[in-house]
């Protein structure tokens, strides 16, 4: 008796997706954005080690000759260390803005495509910057780099949490406004460094190295969950 009405539930056309990028399966789909971003930033931290290799190394005449010739690669390890605190700073900040995302869509998904392109060519600058320390234009690719990558980094997370796109709507904006004034910092600091550059590369360099340094500093610090403190007692993250 009721068959007919069975098969037209069973025909019938599903709704049309959402305009503006349908929202895709919200565990699967994070999981593997998230999957994709940590085998480039892998990749990427192993890709940094090759610029130390050298293309010329022979045997040395004596021990003064060999510490010579690797004091002589001062620039490319401190370019080395300097790049992969940068790295490790993008991947760990990426961790952690997706605690909180909980889904994702298309233009996200390429927000973060823009992020693993600028983090993917980071081995570059950092040879650039190894080998051209001195010079205004190969400071400055490093520092332009690293720009894009943090801006990058600060699109991912103002996208998710605009309006509680992908994130729980019950995101508190301590939180939010946190993560942002974090990310804000690195583009200022390789700005004025890419700025100075004009006059001095060498004391570009130095903020790079000191823009590392703070880094490490603030990954060891206090989290959002510690810093945030709520104002009428408890945990605002319980809400």
């Amino acid at each position: 008796m009721d068959s007919a009405p069975r098969v037209a539930a069973e025909t019938r056309t599903p709704s049309a997706a959402p305009v503006g990028g349908p929202v895709v399966a919200a565990s699967a789909d994070k999981t593997r954005l998230e999957t994709l971003c940590d085998g480039v930033f892998a990749i990427v931290m192993t890709l940094l080690v090759l610029e130390l290799i050298p293309s010329d190394l022979s045997r040395h005449a004596s021990d003064a000759a060999l510490r010579a010739y690797l004091a002589a690669l001062w620039p490319k390890f401190v370019s080395y260390l300097i790049s992969f605190v940068a790295v490790a700073h993008y991947w760990v900040g990426h961790h952690a803005e997706f605690q909180y995302v909980r889904r994702t869509d298309r233009r996200h998904i390429w927000i973060n495509m823009t992020l693993l392109l600028a983090v993917s060519l980071i081995p570059f600058s950092a040879a650039v910057l190894g080998t051209e320390y001195d010079s205004a234009t190969g400071v400055q690719v490093y520092g332009l780099n690293l720009i894009v990558c943090s801006c990058s980094l600060g699109a991912n997370w103002g996208y998710a949490t605009y309006r509680r796109r992908l994130t729980e709507a019950s995101l508190p904006n301590a939180v939010v406004h946190w993560f942002l004034r974090r990310i804000a910092l690195a583009p200022l600091l390789y700005l004025a460094a890419v700025l100075v550059a004009f006059v001095n590369p060498h004391a570009a360099f130095a903020i790079y190295v000191a823009t590392a340094i703070l880094y490490v500093g603030i990954q060891v610090g206090p989290t959002e969950r510690q810093a945030i403190a709520d104002p009428r007692g408890g945990d605002i993250f319980a809400r």
